[in-house]
């Protein structure tokens, strides 16, 4: 079962029970059918480890809508990939049992710690063979969609980047100085979080700061963080609730800062159209730490012209860190998309580097003791370099010769070192909107996982309460009062 409805990467509610050998063809066809209400599996295969308990024990957590208590973390001990006697004999020694297919249903393990909200978990529920599905499906699907009939995952012969049109708008942070991330000019494909500026007070979610003519809003749509979106869908956000997104100038006067949902410490769209070239002007603007501009006449007013720039792009293939443990698509994005780093080499490089017993490389997600994320296809490319390692190719990636080497890339989009083509527009996002960046919270070792309560980015609710994303500053959005 997946460990949070609706967040494995399969795309379906997957549900793992007990159940007399069944063929590995069988279920590997079933892992791949996203339409599929239950996933059979046999007892030797490995899957993550979430136990329930019908009375209260210390550190675990309940769910208000449930009624039993749950844990995945156990003093820091994830139990990942564990047969069902395994699975089964962890929860006894820890004085549970394993959860049922309908408490897993029912979201009452969620956020219970490990990171597996993302992965799919052990139930106690037997399952019926006679419950498969029999539409007949290849033995092994392409991990890699085609986005053409003649695409190669193979690096292109042309030694000429791919034209695509791409209109550019400005990203600023939510909050002055706070974000790791770089501000300025982005395709409208990319995605970013999303804040909103209006006029006048649309609902109790707006505050409108003192120095600021306009009122802003981090919670959109009956309260819900939009994380991730396009500059078109952000726009368009906006615009349903009779909002609109705000200009360079007012992110820059921080209207927009202890809105809520975390954003401080991200990167917000703005209205503003802008026109990048390949290098940033040396003469600073007026405010040179905020917006540097890309042309020495670059005006962070919005453009007249209603023509999008033409910039010349390559493509590259970028690939899930594990199989099918991605939310994100797979598949091929311009080298200005920004995705996590992981490293090959021909040969061990220092101890952080791992080789799978099916592999010739050497693996990493430590490069110089760092964890990388979020870098162009360039920045990627230097950042293995620099420690004499390259990036992974699509094969190796596909086999999975980097899982498992750390900083919890496993559920996240790694860089590849091979050419692609452009994928059709509905496809050129730059990271997927169901993407929860993933670092685990409840022990220095594991991944965080979106889930009601102390998350310090909400996909939904009122974002009431203190921001706990850490940055540069203090570590808590201070708070101004709300104009009545």
């Amino acid at each position: 079962m997946c460990g949070r409805s609706n967040f494995c990467s399969s795309g379906s509610e997957v549900v793992l029970t007990t159940q007399e050998p069944v063929s590995l063809e069988s279920t590997e066809s079933l892992a791949q059918n996203v339409g599929s209400a239950s996933f059979i599996a046999t007892n030797a295969e490995l899957h993550e480890v979430r136990c329930c308990s019908d009375v209260s024990l210390p550190g675990w957590t309940k769910n208000f809508w449930c009624d039993v208590w749950t844990e995945s973390d156990f003093g820091g001990d994830c139990f990942e990939e564990k047969d069902f006697s395994s699975a089964e004999s962890i929860c006894i020694l820890k004085n549970g049992r394993l959860c049922s297919k309908e408490e897993l249903e029912k979201n009452c393990a969620k956020g219970s710690g490990c990171g597996f909200d993302y992965d799919f978990v052990w139930s106690s529920t037997p399952g019926d063979p006679t419950e498969m599905p029999t539409v007949a499906q290849s033995l092994r699907p392409s991990w890699v969609p085609s986005f053409a009939p003649t695409l190669s995952i193979a690096p292109s012969s042309s030694s000429s980047p791919t034209i695509v049109e791409y209109e550019f708008y400005f990203a600023l942070c939510g909050r002055r100085d706070r974000c790791s991330e770089r501000e300025g000019s982005y395709p409208v494909a990319t995605e970013h979080e999303v804040r909103c500026c209006a006029e006048e007070k649309i609902d109790k979610s707006f505050k409108k700061k003192a120095n600021c003519d306009v009122w802003a809003s981090s919670h959109i749509d009956d309260g819900k963080c939009i994380n991730e979106a396009t500059h078109q869908e952000a726009s368009i956000s906006c615009s349903n609730i009779g909002a609109r997104l705000c200009t360079v100038d007012e992110l820059n006067g921080d209207c927009t800062s202890d809105t809520g949902c975390g954003f401080d410490y991200d990167i917000i769209w703005s209205s503003n159209q802008s026109f990048p070239t390949e290098t940033p002007t040396v003469v600073p603007s007026l405010m040179p730490s905020r917006v540097p501009s890309f042309a020495p006449t670059l005006s962070i007013s919005p453009s007249s012209s209603s023509s999008p720039t033409i910039v010349e792009y390559e493509f590259y293939f970028a690939l899930c860190g594990r199989r099918d443990r991605c939310s994100e698509r797979e598949g091929s994005y311009p080298v200005a998309t920004e995705h996590e780093v992981r490293c090959c080499a021909e040969e061990k490089i220092d101890n952080s580097f791992k080789k799978k017993a099916n592999c010739d490389v050497w693996a990493s997600s430590y490069i110089n003791g760092k964890c990388i994320k979020e870098a162009t296809h360039q920045e990627a490319s230097i950042s293995c370099s620099n420690i004499g390692a390259r990036l992974c190719t699509v094969d190796e990636l596909n086999g999975n010769c980097t899982r498992g080497t750390g900083c919890g890339f496993d559920n996240e989009i790694i860089w590849s070192s091979a050419l692609a083509d452009p994928p059709s527009n509905s496809q050129s996002k730059s990271k997927s909107k169901s993407k929860s960046k993933s670092s685990k919270s409840k022990s220095s070792g594991s991944k965080s996982q979106i889930s009601s309560g102390s998350e310090s980015k909400s996909g939904s609710g009122s974002g009431s309460g203190s921001e706990s994303k850490s940055g540069s500053g203090s570590g808590s959005e201070s708070h101004d009062q709300e104009e009545m």
